[in-house]
């Protein structure tokens, strides 16, 4: 099983002391451990900047179609990019990953490599 990590999470923590370095690194040591208890044997990180995938244009659904015609998934788990159920926010950067997923499997990677 392999996850792509669109952003390093860098500014994912209310603590002013915290810096962003410290805070990525945190999250990436909490990606791997939560990838080695669901058994996620492959991890990429894509390092777009938390916060502006909203604002990432095609580069985003190029990255995701990159993935996708690479790895050649039977099955793609994203998040809703239409805003989820009543009464949930979906934040932003959440959206946009979904939006890229779909565009990616559905529009863009059944095509020519």
């Amino acid at each position: 099983m392999h996850a792509a990590i669109f952003t390093r999470g860098d500014k994912g923590h209310d603590d002013p002391a915290m810096r962003a370095e410290r805070v990525a690194a945190l999250r990436e040591v909490e990606q791997r451990a939560a990838a080695a208890i669901l058994g996620v044997s492959r991890l990429t990180f894509l390092d777009f900047t938390d916060g502006e995938l909203a604002w990432a244009g095609p580069q985003l659904a190029e990255t995701a179609t990159r993935l996708i015609r690479q790895e050649r998934p039977h099955t793609v788990v994203t998040h809703d990019p239409y805003g989820g159920a009543p009464r949930y926010w979906e934040p932003p950067d959440h959206r946009a990953v979904g939006l890229a997923g779909v565009e990616a499997c559905y529009f863009r990677a059944p095509g020519p490599l």
